[in-house]
């Protein structure tokens, strides 16, 4: 989950209402939603994965298929619901082996989890078509998805429920949603409630992070960056050494918190969410994302992850594969606020058991393309990279598709 921190792109005159805050429920654009669907705004998208397998009645005894490929952060609320986590490999370029899908299904195994990594589409057609023949729920985690759509329905339609996570996107203090596409299935969500004190806390830090006016490119420690998390939570101790409840969270936390899995996206974000550009934003993503992958595309040792870019698709990063492993360690000594996923891979997830995604935590990199790059930064960013990369032209390739 990339640290990147972005400002807002605003609408021209959007005339925001300060009544607002307690009166509307921002709903970002969503092509396509079937009309009985249901939108609940929460602090993290990893908490709306807990409330769409309550809304499943799925707990003790059943089983949940997950991506070997993905953060500990979303295989934690299946374990706080009571579900055992089966995982299943993906290939090298993150894609689904359906075949292998059918087969780890069992007896026991009630939902399944599709992730559409870093705003790319996955086979959500084939694997709808896998849960409807084995009758299973479809989580699908659109966590990095800010808007696309394939095989002609758009990203966040495919799931009986879909997890997004608006605060990759924009720099909201907090920022997930649950949306629940079935209409049989009963949503015993109670928001928790919002304090004035938190709502304060939450705006503070907004204006703190504008007016820091921090440097994209040459400051690596950047927002809720995974080595950053990773570290700060190390530094902590575990979650008893902390505030408990809101006043006291981390809204950068890594982790899966009880204490949290019933609170709302803030009055704040909520607010700031109304007041976001959407289009905006993803012409300039687009146009970041095209700009490494031409200034990137001779360049030896290094390789984006998705040859293309289609059309409806909004990159929440510029995923690259790497020959040499590790490579976001020299990137980040460097200034880039490169990020692998090693840092937040779950223990579950061991490399001999799961080739493919093991291969994606070690050569697979996220470069940031967010809406504040400019020209200079993008080209400091392929600058660096083939600095570093330049030893692995020597060296044989290990990281070929």
């Amino acid at each position: 989950m990339s640290g990147d921190r972005q400002s807002f792109i605003v609408p021209k005159d959007p005339r925001p209402s300060w009544g607002s805050l307690a009166l509307r429920q921002s709903e970002p654009p969503i092509a396509g939603l079937p009309q009985a669907s249901r939108r609940v705004p929460l602090f993290w998208a990893r908490n709306a994965i807990y409330h769409a397998l309550r809304a499943f009645k799925i707990g003790t005894g059943d089983e949940v298929l997950a991506p070997a490929y993905i953060c500990s952060a979303a295989i934690e609320p299946i374990l706080a619901a009571g579900a055992k986590v089966a995982l299943y490999d993906v290939e090298r370029d993150a894609s689904v082996d359906l075949q292998a899908l059918e087969a780890a299904v069992s007896s026991r195994t009630r939902a399944l989890v599709l992730v559409h990594y870093f705003g790319f589409p996955n086979d959500a057609a084939g694997v709808r078509a896998l849960c409807d023949r084995h009758d299973l729920f479809l989580i699908e985690d659109c966590a990095h998805v800010q808007s696309g759509s394939v095989a002609g329905r758009a990203l966040g339609t495919w799931g009986d429920a879909s997890v997004f996570s608006w605060r990759k996107f924009f720099p909201l203090f907090d920022g997930g949603e649950l949306i629940l596409n079935r209409a049989d299935c009963e949503l015993n969500f109670q928001p928790a409630h919002e304090s004035v004190l938190f709502t304060l806390r939450a705006a503070k830090n907004v204006l703190e992070s504008s007016f820091a006016k921090p440097q994209i490119i040459s400051t690596p420690p950047l927002g809720d960056s995974v080595e950053t998390s990773n570290q700060s939570a190390s530094s902590n101790g575990n979650a008893g050494t902390r505030r408990s409840g809101p006043l006291g969270v981390d809204n950068n936390s890594p982790t899966f918190q009880s204490d949290m899995v019933n609170f709302p996206m803030s009055r704040t974000s909520r607010f700031l969410l109304e007041c976001a550009d959407f289009p905006a934003a993803a012409r300039a993503r687009r146009e970041n994302y095209k700009f490494l992958a031409e200034a990137m595309r001779d360049l030896a040792g290094v390789r984006p992850l998705f040859a293309e870019l289609p059309e409806s698709i909004v990159p929440y990063v510029f995923p690259a594969v790497f020959d040499a492993p590790d490579s976001h360690l020299p990137l980040r000594r460097a200034g880039i606020p490169a990020v692998s996923w090693e840092g937040v891979r779950h223990a579950m997830a061991g490399k001999r058991e799961f080739p493919g995604a093991g291969f994606l935590y070690d050569h697979a990199v996220s470069l940031p393309v967010h809406q504040d790059l400019t020209r200079a930064d993008l080209e400091a960013i392929v600058r660096t990279v083939r600095a570093v990369n330049a030893p692995a032209k020597a060296g044989t390739s290990t990281a070929s598709a």
